[in-house]
């Protein structure tokens, strides 16, 4: 979504978060394919310093001229109803949006936002270990 803070903050990129394990190596996660979003070191260069939007540029750059068969570049807009649109995809495994800021450098700490998709289920207890009050795992069925 294109999200303005005051008169001189730029819009900010939006991104699927990708499933939460597509950041572990290939073969410790059920996800085969882990996805590329940013990119903050190219060979010797430090690209840290860049605002996102020519990082952003770099790395579909990178992907168009090599065959990065074992990354996914991970898709990327300004465009709101786009992003609207992402959201339907938790079965999918997308479990919400990230938003930065097209002029921002990376940053050794998160000044990205996050939103996470709420998904809710039915489910019966069948067991539970620990006291009631306070159980350390439960058993639960669909």
């Amino acid at each position: 979504m294109c999200l303005t803070r005051g008169t001189r903050r730029p819009a900010r990129q939006t991104k699927p978060a990708t499933h939460r394990f597509a950041h572990k190596p290939v073969g410790e996660t059920a996800n085969p394919r882990a996805s590329a979003f940013d990119l903050v070191h190219q060979g010797d260069t430090d690209l840290t310093g860049w605002p996102y939007e020519r990082r952003r540029a770099a790395l579909e750059a990178l992907f168009a001229d090599h065959r990065l068969e074992a990354l996914t570049l991970c898709p990327s807009t300004t465009d709101p109803d786009v992003a609207r649109r992402w959201l339907e995809w938790t079965a999918a495994g997308l479990e919400g949006l990230c938003f930065k800021l097209l002029d921002e450098p990376s940053r050794p700490t998160r000044s990205w936002l996050k939103y996470k998709v709420p998904v809710t289920t039915e489910a019966v207890v069948g067991a539970a270990t620990g006291s009631l009050a306070a159980p350390r795992t439960v058993l639960l069925g669909r």
